[in-house]
């Protein structure tokens, strides 16, 4: 078992959202540790390419070789500076949209109340966002918008999570087939990569997909709790609790990086003394 691609969330996963304090020279440990020849480095965002590159400058984060963001329904293969849209992908997931561009969808769904428009630079060729209520009943409300989706012969993926740290309800609309787990497969596939060799890290709502699947996946310490119940239900469900691993932490630590790196000892015990 070799640890070729590692795909992590940035917002509260690699990087502190606030919720909870960092760990001093996490972020620079991490990066020493991914740093070992061979492993290829994907974030996995629900922020845009412009604001992922921000993200990156204004941490010092290592430069990716990968970038799946809008929350996976764009993917980018990176050489430093000069980023590469993956056409293949968007050409796949845009097929359960017929077309139809964001300011189409949205008249679709403009009238449901509780629905707030997220900002511009939150918006995406295949996704559409928007602010609810935490205390709104969001089953009911996908369901709802999903059946209007499908009047319009539109087929959709609704993601729901929780900034916690602002109490706020984020909704994202995406293509049927789009979502952080079918994007880092696609890319996997075209890496010729198997779920043994990538491992993932996350810690909120849009997480679950793959923190619940069939990849090795670190859910860090600062998740809410209803997160960290939601993944545990869901691998329990579908079989894979043996491939998630909640980061437990010591004294006080196991927040963003450094439960990531905790994580990525668990799985290869012979990565414990590179990056220190």
């Amino acid at each position: 078992m070799t640890l070729r691609l590692f795909c992590t969330d940035l917002d509260g996963t690699l990087i502190p959202d606030g919720y909870c304090a960092e760990s001093p020279g996490a972020r620079q440990a991490f990066a020493r540790l991914i740093a070992w020849h061979g492993i290829q480095l994907a974030y996995v965002s629900g922020r845009n390419r412009l604001l992922v590159q921000q993200v990156i400058e204004d941490y010092q984060l290592p430069y990716p070789h990968y970038v799946i963001a809008d929350v996976g329904s764009s993917i980018y293969s990176c050489y430093g500076h000069n980023w590469t849209l993956m056409q293949g992908w968007h050409q796949y997931i845009g097929l359960d949209w017929v077309g139809c561009s964001v300011n189409e969808l949205y008249d679709c769904f403009a009238k449901i109340p509780g629905l707030v428009l997220q900002e511009s630079e939150h918006q995406g060729r295949y996704k559409l966002s928007f602010y609810v209520s935490p205390e709104i009943d969001h089953t009911a409300l996908i369901r709802h918008m999903q059946a209007l989706a499908a009047t319009h012969q539109l087929a959709v993926s609704l993601i729901y999570s929780v900034d916690h740290a602002n109490n706020l309800g984020l909704l994202d609309v995406l293509p049927a087939a789009a979502n952080k787990l079918a994007a880092i497969r696609y890319l996997m596939l075209q890496l010729g990569l198997r779920p043994d060799e990538v491992v993932f890290a996350g810690d909120s709502g849009n997480d679950l997909d793959v923190l619940s699947s069939e990849l090795p996946a670190i859910l860090v310490a600062n998740a809410h709790e209803s997160v960290r119940h939601e993944a545990l239900r869901r691998a329990e469900q579908a079989g894979h609790r043996d491939q998630l691993y909640v980061a437990q932490g010591v004294k006080g630590k196991g927040h963003y990086a450094d439960g990531i790196i905790e994580g990525i000892h668990f799985y290869f015990p012979d990565l414990r003394g590179v990056g220190k």
